[in-house]
């Protein structure tokens, strides 16, 4: 679906591999952050207050 955006003319190739890295990072880091928070008792609190501070940001 990605590089139908570029077929279309939507997106350049640049922005579809750039999004795909970027994900790739984000991902990396919320796993990370799952491994250290998992055994802390507030785990889903502080999973939510990285998630709406996540979205605020980007």
């Amino acid at each position: 679906m990605a590089f139908t955006r570029c077929y279309f003319g939507v997106h350049y190739l640049s922005n579809v591999i750039g999004a795909f890295i970027i994900s790739l990072i984000i991902l990396f880091i919320v796993g990370k952050l799952f491994d250290k928070l998992e055994d802390n008792p507030n785990f889903d609190l502080i999973i939510l207050g990285a998630g709406i501070l996540l979205s605020i940001c980007f």
